[in-house]
Formats: structure tokens, sequence, C-alpha cells
């Protein structure tokens, strides 16, 4: 689902830290903005409390991360 609705070149990870969550990871703004508006749409809003921030140790990425529902 995430893959077909976002950049191809975006690199998508997950992390359970007692909750899941989606990593997003891109390199314009552009696609910062266009993953913030259709993200909490997918899969019947499971995707929510969405975030942009840097990339760690990758200057030149940008990080859109949300909380998933299960």
């Amino acid at each position: 689902m995430l893959r077909d609705s976002l950049p191809k070149e975006a690199a998508i990870s997950f992390l359970f830290d007692g909750r899941l969550s989606v990593r997003i990871d891109v390199r314009q703004l552009e696609q910062v903005l266009a993953i913030e508006m259709v993200l909490p749409q997918l899969g019947g809003g499971i995707f929510h409390d969405v975030q942009r921030g840097q990339a760690p140790n990758h200057s030149f990425m940008h990080r859109v991360t949300a909380r998933v529902d299960r």
C-alpha cells in the first residue's frame, strides 16, 4: 500500500517501540508535502500523528514519521 502511493525513491521503514511507527525518507521537500497529504488517507486512516524532520546522519534527506494503528 505505501510503496504504491509514495514516490519510488522513498525509503520506507517501520519501528516498534511499544507502538508501531513508519519512517519515510525522501530527498525533496516537495515529496514531503505530498506524503503529508496522502498518508492520513491511506489504509482507512491507520496512519496518524504525521511529523516531519531531518533524517539522522543524512543532511540532504527529509523524514516523515507517523504512528500506525493495527
